[in-house]
């Protein structure tokens, strides 16, 4: 059942209603234009329909003239108030089809079921909502992280030996499913190499070893090299400007795939990925898998649902403690206390970091499945 065109109007309703009545009745007639373009914002989940539009508009209004016991309609200019009331008789007759399915699905499915399936869908429509404006052109490349992303991130120093190369659930598929929208590239640090820990035979046997279980374990999956197009390694010990957060591997992978930074999207589990990618002037989101694991366990007892989109103030912060003081202000939410709870076991070269970061929106996903679900479906209308 496709409740997206309809379904979530209702709770657009009961959330806006108040707001949307106060506003109007402050500021007059013009607050109905300067009301639209949040409208519409919220109404691009409904595909754009104007009918949507105005009726959703119209619908607000009547229900805050309820709960403000003012009258809207002697407020309004002529031609404001046949357009009102023409939405309003559409909102009615979207919402009663609303109601109709609803019913149908319950005796379907159950009570308890249908709503969950549409309490799912809402949330689902409102993360593609936020997510959209993250891709400003269609991605023709995926960059993707390795330890923590595809296979498991056992923890310092790393994957030594075959036998602890294990995959993340779902990576397979995912990977998959990007090399059908795009090209996809490997990126990845690997210290251990640099140390002396990995000999280059050793590292060359466990990317096989990558290659084969993810052709394995992916449904319909490709054997051998294909599972990626490329693969980027740096194996410095130290900081260097191919090693992440630095932009090296990334820019070498637009220079090889004549692609514009705009165009390219890493997804990684820490902030160096995050970094590095923006560095190069792309699209970083990051997982909560491997490193990512443990703000996502604090989301997680903040109530927060994943996707969601981290954003810091624009104020210029170099301090740790302000930057906490400022993530506390920007987020009076779970989502800000959550960051603010994780930041605090981080260090001050981590935290600059995740601030350099925040600098710009940062998208965060559950795992690298729910993260190309979301991102391919976008990428497919941008």
């Amino acid at each position: 059942m496709n409740w997206r065109c309809i379904l979530p109007l209702l709770t657009l309703l009961q959330a806006s209603a108040a707001w949307t009545g106060r506003r109007y009745l402050r500021h007059g007639t013009l607050a109905l234009r300067r009301t639209a373009g949040p409208m519409h914002a919220a109404v691009r989940m409904c595909e754009g329909d104007e009918d949507f539009q105005c009726s959703l508009q119209s619908s607000l209004k009547r229900a805050a003239v309820k709960n403000l016991g003012t009258s809207i309609e002697s407020a309004m200019v002529p031609e404001d108030l046949a357009w009102y009331r023409a939405g309003s008789n559409s909102m009615a007759a979207a919402l009663q089809e609303a109601k109709e399915r609803l019913t149908k699905r319950k005796a379907e499915i159950g009570g308890e079921a249908a709503l969950r399936e549409l309490d799912q869908s809402i949330r689902d429509t409102e993360a593609r909502a936020a997510a959209r404006p993250l891709l400003k052109a269609r991605p023709r490349l995926w960059l993707l992280d390795r330890d923590g992303c595809i296979n498991e991130d056992i923890g310092a120093p790393g994957v030594l030996h075959t036998a602890d190369l294990r995959l993340i659930p779902g990576s397979a598929g995912a990977l998959r499913r990007l090399r059908l929208s795009g090209k996809v590239a490997v990126v990845t640090n690997q210290s251990a190499r640099g140390k002396g820990l990995l000999s280059a035979a050793d590292l060359d046997a466990i990317h096989e070893e990558l290659r084969h279980q993810l052709a394995k374990t992916a449904r319909g999956g490709r054997s051998g090299h294909e599972q990626w197009d490329a693969l980027y390694v740096c194996e410095d010990a130290s900081s260097s400007h191919r090693r992440k957060p630095e932009p090296g591997m990334i820019l070498e992978a637009l220079r090889d795939f004549d692609c514009a930074a705009s165009e390219a999207v890493m997804i990684g589990d820490s902030w160096s990925d995050v970094v590095s990618a923006q560095r190069a002037g792309c699209v970083g989101v990051l997982l909560a898998t491997g490193h990512g694991a443990s703000l996502g366990a604090i989301l997680q007892e903040e109530g927060v649902h994943l996707p969601v989109t981290l954003t810091a103030t624009d104020a210029p912060v170099t301090e740790f403690m302000a930057l906490q003081q400022s993530l506390h202000s920007a987020h009076a939410s779970g989502v800000g206390r959550a960051v603010e709870k994780w930041i605090c076991g981080r260090s001050k070269a981590e935290a600059a970091l995740v601030w350099e970061a925040l600098r710009t929106d940062v998208r965060v996903y559950a795992n690298l499945s729910e993260a190309v679900d979301e991102l391919a479906a976008i990428a497919s209308g941008v």
